[in-house]
């Protein structure tokens, strides 16, 4: 075989377009909105409002998929701004978590911060104590945000979401393995 031209009567060679190129993942999109939301910007930058969108909708999804279990959680939010901080909260039913997380959308948003992690817990059977732990235990390893109480200034939000679970765990009665 040679690197010729085709011979005479060979098929022709089908027209390869160029692929498009694939979004970016989310963790890209994480970190760019860091990068873009460090000085506070407002309005929020295209790349910061699609890290938004597409983490909202991953917990709308998960709260689906969980239709049939409604009741109290606990919800973790990660923003990024000139303060990154993590918010630990809670809410009494999936309606009113899904209106929760928009109102602190849209607060955070007006003074250049954006969403790029969110986790919500399995229902609790005391939501109000299981968060009441979940925040004592953050604030032994991290600074609350001045003039709150949910919200912890450059926190881990993975420490966050383990906290948040394990004070879901504690409150849930435990069903016997026999």
């Amino acid at each position: 075989m040679t690197n010729g031209p085709l011979a005479a009567g060979s098929p022709p060679l089908p027209v390869l377009w160029p692929l498009p190129p694939s979004p970016p993942s989310l963790g890209q999109l994480q970190d760019e909105t860091r990068e873009a939301l460090t000085a506070g910007t407002v309005p929020m930058p295209s790349v910061a409002l699609h890290c938004q969108q597409r983490v909202f909708a991953r917990v709308r999804e998960q709260l689906w998929q969980e239709q049939a279990e409604d009741g109290a959680r606990l919800y973790v939010l990660d923003f990024a701004g000139p303060a990154p901080r993590v918010k630990i909260g809670r809410a009494r039913s999936t309606d009113h978590l899904i209106r929760r997380i928009q109102g602190h959308l849209r607060e955070k948003n007006k003074h250049g911060y954006g969403l790029i992690d969110a986790c919500v817990t399995p229902p609790s059977a005391d939501a109000e104590r299981a968060e009441k732990q979940a925040l004592q235990w953050m604030s032994h390893a991290y600074q609350l945000v001045p003039r709150t109480h949910e919200e912890f200034l450059d926190a881990h939000f993975v420490i966050a979401e383990a906290c948040a679970d394990m004070g879901v765990f504690r409150y849930n009665p435990q069903e016997d393995d026999d």
